[in-house]
């Protein structure tokens, strides 16, 4: 896009590099000692449950591994046997959670970096500082800023995690972010314009007067562009498919793109005698979750449960926050709180949600069909890709009204050509190991860094 740029330009050398397997022959063995990784993951169990099983697949491979996060996540962390440090408390998780200006595409993002990413800077900083040493290797996502930081200042080695394509910015084929002008008809100097005016008014502004005023601390000159700086120059790694993504001749150098980040704390906690028996008891459901953190979903779950019960399908609502249950619940409904999706997905006849990139992944491993009410965030493209996929549909929320729902969810439940592109891209997903790619790029960058 147009504007300065504080990352090298891209030589015809510099290419984005969709691993495969069979490219990577370093392995543990070739490294001269166990690596500590120290992983920063930020946001609700979507954001989250991808660094858990990127930790746990590090160890696997003889690595420490630890993992600093909300105190909201322990208990799912611990009971991985992780070591787990906690950065922010779960009250603050479900007070900035509870904040409906959280899904607002403009406000949103200002609270998570001027509530989230701030409250815990400082912190997180410090840590990294009295922990780190000579074979310490730092993995965050792009709210990761400490060890992003880290990187800079002390040369710490630094693997950025991206596990949405909405988080690279391109003129050509551009994610579909809230409230700008995206497609093929766009022309590539006001999609750039767009997303330069968007970066400069509403993440700059968010980020900002968070990051500058630290660096100043650290003796580092301001960050002029955020979205320029909080990807590793080293190593970047977009938790996706080729398929899912196509890489852009203007994304960041160095970017590898891997398989999707498939875990979920199943083997902790499988699915209820209470969930079976409803589940053994009728047709497969139609699943509606508002989203992990979701605390403002009411509105949705009541929508789409009603939209089922015109269709005459049973529905499962899941929430952790019981206060979002319809009450009374539609005949053939019910409501739990939790469920592992890899258990629970593959047993339902298609699912509702709001578009965020681990519930899309799931259902599409699952085979199933999702309708999609975005909202902000990674949201809106992830139903785009979607819809391109012709695995689901998306109605926007001024759109969700259970007459429109049913009319949009009933043919995605019964077309057979739906399903038949469902199950595609589910035995291509059967096909792949999550983080295989994944661990192969980082165990090289180790290799250069640490021998």
């Amino acid at each position: 896009p147009p504007g300065e740029r504080e990352t090298s330009v891209r030589r015809p050398e510099d290419r984005v590099v969709v691993s495969s397997p069979s490219s990577h022959k370093t392995s543990i063995n070739q490294i001269a000692a166990s690596v500590k990784c120290l992983l920063f993951p930020f946001g609700s169990s979507g954001d989250v449950f991808p660094f858990v099983g990127l930790a746990l697949a590090l160890q696997e491979r003889g690595h420490e591994a630890t993992v600093v996060t909300n105190g909201h996540f322990r208990e799912t962390i611990e009971r991985t046997g992780l070591q787990f440090i906690e950065s922010g408390t779960e009250e603050e998780f479900l007070e900035q959670t509870n904040n409906p200006d959280i899904w607002d595409p403009l406000r949103g993002f200002s609270l998570l970096i001027g509530k989230g990413v701030a409250g815990v800077l400082e912190q997180q900083w410090d840590f990294i500082e009295r922990e780190a040493d000579e074979q310490t290797l730092l993995i965050g996502s792009a709210f990761g800023f400490a060890p992003r930081l880290a990187q800079e200042k002390h040369g710490i080695p630094f693997v950025t995690v991206h596990l949405q394509p909405a988080a690279f910015w391109s003129v050509f084929q551009s994610p579909r972010l809230p409230n700008m002008l995206s497609g093929i008809r766009v022309p590539h100097w006001l999609k750039g314009l767009q997303y330069n005016l968007g970066e400069r008014f509403v993440l700059d502004r968010a980020a900002l007067p968070v990051l500058n005023p630290f660096r100043r601390k650290l003796g580092l000159p301001p960050v002029k562009r955020i979205t320029r700086w909080w990807h590793s120059p080293e190593c970047v790694l977009g938790l996706f498919p080729e398929w899912f993504a196509a890489p852009q001749p203007d994304w960041p150098d160095h970017v590898h793109l891997c398989e999707f980040p498939l875990w979920d704390p199943a083997d902790q906690q499988p699915l209820s005698e209470e969930l079976l028996m409803f589940l053994e008891d009728g047709e497969p459901p139609v699943v509606i979750t508002p989203g992990s953190g979701n605390q403002h979903g009411k509105e949705m779950l009541r929508e789409a449960m009603e939209a089922c019960h015109q269709l005459g399908r049973r529905t499962l609502l899941m929430t952790r926050y019981s206060h979002q249950w319809p009450s009374p619940l539609a005949s053939g409904a019910a409501a739990f709180p939790f469920a592992p999706f890899s258990k629970l997905l593959p047993r339902a006849a298609g699912i509702v949600h709001q578009g965020g990139i681990g519930t899309t992944s799931q259902a599409m491993r699952a085979g199933i069909p999702q309708l999609i009410m975005p909202m902000c965030y990674d949201q809106p493209d992830n139903a785009e890709r979607i819809s391109r996929l012709e695995i689901g549909k998306e109605l926007v929320p001024k759109q969700f009204r259970r007459d429109r729902i049913a009319n949009a969810l009933g043919p995605l439940l019964s077309s057979p050509l739906i399903d038949a592109a469902c199950r595609q891209i589910s035995d291509r997903l059967a096909a792949e190991t999550p983080y295989t790619r994944a661990l192969s790029t980082i165990e090289e960058l180790c290799q250069k860094r640490f021998c």
